[in-house]
């Protein structure tokens, strides 16, 4: 039988304590490599007085104190008045957590109807893991 050769203890403590320090750090990295954060997919319907509005914006933004640090999802709707947020990149969903909505014009300004700005586009909501649906109803009454 041949004898396992002797690992002297000062190097076999340094070698755990790498081990640990790497253990440590990962998690901290992890973001600079990856999203770093949760993302989960959001979908719905704006409707304008009860019929689907075409061509708005529709905007989530976190609301955890880095708002300059997550990004913005983003999503266009179509005939049906139906969006699917994205983020840069063209990649699905929004940023999990408290979070700003606010619908907009195609070209990103102040919705506006018949010359009179639409009240209430702008709301706050918790995008939870898992599939989120947030449907929008704006109406032109005050």
């Amino acid at each position: 039988m041949t004898a396992r050769p002797k690992i002297p203890r000062r190097s076999r403590l340094r070698s755990a304590s790498r081990f640990g320090v790497l253990v440590v750090l990962a998690p901290l990295f992890a973001g600079c490599w990856g999203d770093g954060f949760g993302v989960s997919e959001v979908t719905g319907t704006v409707t304008l007085d009860g019929k689907p509005r075409k061509g708005l914006m529709v905007v989530f933004s976190p609301n955890d104190g880095q708002t300059t640090k997550l990004p913005p999802a983003y999503g266009f709707t179509n005939d049906e008045g139906r969006y699917r947020a994205i983020r840069p990149g063209s990649k699905p969903g929004a940023v999990v957590g408290p979070t700003t909505i606010q619908v907009l014009s195609f070209d990103g300004n102040t919705l506006v109807v018949n010359g009179v700005a639409v009240p209430n586009t702008e709301m706050q909501k918790e995008i939870v893991r898992g599939p989120n649906v947030v449907d929008i109803d704006l109406t032109t009454k005050k």
